[in-house]
């Protein structure tokens, strides 16, 4: 069975957000939808996938979560048939918007409902320039670190490596992440780094 992380602080959950966790989202009439779920790495939204949404709008906008609660205490959750089945202390929701929708979660466990929560209610009270200033050392070590691991791995110095190669080195560095969760998050720094580059010239 893999080992679970000790979690010890705020930046603690919310690095294991970032990482992501598969829970399941609880719809109304009995329907449950297993989807992996993440929160960006500028901690600005939360996402979801698989989806059969534009992948813009399977996304929550931090800013716009009014409020995180535990236990079944939603209307989808309450109306739901399979309500006696769900554990309450692994059951959370989202409520966001102007309109205070829900999004209704069930984690595998309850210290995994208990990071998102955390970590979620510390992003909407403090924000992450807080949480920035407490781990600002910690990544200045990180990216130190890291860096000299990439620089490494670019045996002929060309200033970048390959995503295959990029993968594999990934992976010896960290064997328990998936290689479709590499893959995305290497898209998803490619558009975070053409829509600078799009903004930058206009």
């Amino acid at each position: 069975m893999p080992v679970e992380k000790k979690i010890s602080s705020a930046s603690d959950c919310i690095n294991s957000m970032v990482e992501g966790s598969e829970l399941k989202k609880v719809r109304s009439n009995s329907r449950v939808y297993y989807r992996y779920f993440l929160l960006d790495a500028d901690m600005q939204s939360l996402r979801w996938e698989p989806s059969k949404k534009d992948s813009e709008k399977a996304k929550i906008d931090i800013k716009s979560v009014k409020e995180v609660r535990t236990g079944k205490n939603t209307d989808i959750f309450r109306s739901n048939g399979i309500y006696d089945q769900i554990s309450e202390d692994s059951a959370f929701s989202i409520i966001y918007g102007d309109n205070y929708e829900s999004l209704d979660l069930v984690a595998n466990s309850a210290d995994v409902a208990n990071i998102w929560v955390t970590g979620l209610r510390y992003l909407i009270s403090y924000g992450k320039h807080t949480l920035d200033m407490i781990v600002s050392s910690q990544d200045n070590m990180r990216t130190s670190w890291v860096s000299r691991m990439f620089s490494e791995a670019d045996e002929n110095n060309f200033g970048h490596i390959a995503l295959c190669r990029a993968v594999q080195f990934i992976k010896t560095l960290n064997p328990g992440l998936k290689t479709s969760k590499i893959e995305l998050k290497y898209k998803e720094l490619h558009r975070s780094k053409d829509k600078i580059g799009t903004d930058r010239k206009s």
